[in-house]
């Protein structure tokens, strides 16, 4: 069967041409989360304009740039997700993707406001870390504290938001990725001057630059090994990270675009068309 690129749609979209129309494709699916996904950011750039499936589909996509996991499960704060996610009277949902968590450790990471990180410890002795004592630089209170609040906040999407009482969601197959392995580097959005952003905690430890995408790596693992832990109904974990093997990380010291990287944490087109087609393979072993 002929692979078809899914038609994603924001929200004014879809209240305007799309809500009446939804039995034209043969899946509908909802999308939440951060840049990977927000729709029009980026230079119209996101992981969900190279998806491909084998049947016509279209995705509703509610993703902003910066979205952090607390932001999506809180009521009060993202009513949008609940009442999307609630969808009286709509067709009900074939899938949900969710791509959260990566905000959230990297506002830890570095926290320009203080100049400083909260979940790392700067070494006394920079000079002595190696990768076999990289984990030194871990705050562990803090680290674990972090993880935990990652953990209960993809619960809270999963059983108060999807699975809301006297919703139309409840058990809808709900996907969420881990991202792939970033090399810290100078390399901001220049246009629009945000980032760099594990950079500045890299220079701020002290430590060689050599040990900077295994720095990165170890978060990131981490980040991936939690997700991957929560025993949840119709929870689906696409472990991008470990899967797609093609994407190539950055150059250590480049300033731009550069391998499958348009800045230090956003993949360009070729990143994320790799990527997508980790999510084209997991999605089509779940929903065929």
């Amino acid at each position: 069967m002929a692979m078809q690129r899914v038609r994603q749609v924001n929200l004014q979209e879809f209240d305007s041409e799309y809500w009446n129309r939804l039995n034209e494709f043969d899946r509908v699916f909802v999308a939440e989360g951060d840049s990977w996904f927000s729709y029009g950011s980026l230079r119209f750039n996101n992981l969900l304009r190279y998806l491909e499936l084998p049947y016509s589909a279209l995705v509703l996509n509610i993703a902003q740039p910066g979205d952090t996991l607390r932001r999506m499960h809180e009521t009060t704060r993202n009513p949008q997700f609940y009442s999307v996610l609630k969808n009286r009277g709509g067709r009900r949902w074939d899938g949900i993707f969710l791509s959260g968590g990566g905000n959230d450790v990297i506002d830890a990471a570095w926290n320009p406001k203080i100049q400083a990180a909260e979940i790392l410890a700067r070494p006394a002795n920079p000079a002595s870390i190696t990768r076999a004592n990289l984990d030194q630089v871990i705050d562990r209170v803090a680290y674990d504290q972090l993880l935990r609040y990652i953990a209960k906040n993809i619960e809270q999407i999963v059983l108060q938001g999807r699975d809301q009482a006297g919703g139309h969601s409840v058990g809808v197959p709900l996907f969420m990725h881990t991202y792939a392995l970033v090399q810290p580097r100078n390399a901001p959005v220049k246009r629009l001057g945000l980032g760099p952003w594990l950079y500045p905690a890299m220079i701020w430890l002290g430590i060689d630059a050599a040990l900077w995408r295994d720095l990165a790596a170890l978060i990131l693992s981490d980040l991936a090994a939690t997700i991957k832990s929560l025993s949840l109904p119709d929870f689906h974990v696409i472990d991008t990270l470990a899967l797609t093997t093609a994407i190539e990380p950055s150059v250590p010291g480049s300033t731009g675009d550069s391998m499958d990287w348009e800045n230090e944490i956003h993949p360009n087109r070729a990143g994320y068309k790799k990527l997508a087609a980790t999510w084209t393979e997991q999605i089509g072993a779940v929903l065929g």
